[in-house]
């Protein structure tokens, strides 16, 4: 008998764009429409909730959830508008001024994480720890056929939320309220 195709690898095949993942998930799926988060992923949904904000992603929406989960485990998937902001779609700000971005309001986490107390330390703390020897790192990573006038914009917009990660800190819960 022969092995199934899986509709998403014809669907990778076919993109023109170059594409990037660390693993294949095949037990993992799709975010349903108002899904309630469970207790035991409040934590990695409010890291995913911060991280979006930190990488301008306004395309984790609630019709568009770019999330897959597996028990307990949520996975980011498809950051294709990732820094929004290299492409002009909204003015740009501070890296991380985020509380007043109303397109965090549409996130596909936002009501459910809302008014409640997260602790968003160890997420904060990654980004501050964000050496320049890492990011340069990170930079050479990039394949050369991502490589264009926007990968400078976005180690500046990186270094900006580094060098004020305190401030993030607290711009995040106002985001939340």
């Amino acid at each position: 008998m022969a092995a199934q195709r899986n509709p998403e690898w014809d669907v990778l095949c076919r993109s023109t764009h170059e594409n990037f993942a660390t693993a294949y998930l095949t037990d993992a799926s799709t975010w349903p429409r108002g899904r309630e988060i469970p207790d035991g992923m409040l934590p990695a949904a409010a890291n995913l909730f911060a991280f979006d904000a930190l990488i301008d992603n306004v395309d984790r929406r609630r019709e568009n959830p770019n999330i897959l989960a597996r028990g307990d485990e949520i996975f980011a998937i498809d950051h294709e508008l990732a820094f929004s902001f290299v492409h002009e779609l909204f003015a740009r700000e501070a890296a991380w001024r985020v509380a007043r971005r109303s397109w965090l309001r549409d996130h596909v986490l936002y009501f459910q994480l809302r008014k409640r107390d997260h602790d968003f330390s160890a997420f904060i703390r990654r980004v501050s720890d964000l050496s320049a020897e890492r990011l340069e790192a990170l930079v050479r990573e990039v394949p050369e056929a991502w490589r264009d006038e926007s990968i400078g914009k976005i180690s500046d917009h990186l270094k900006d939320a580094r060098d004020h990660a305190g401030e993030f800190r607290r711009q995040i819960p106002e985001a939340l309220a």
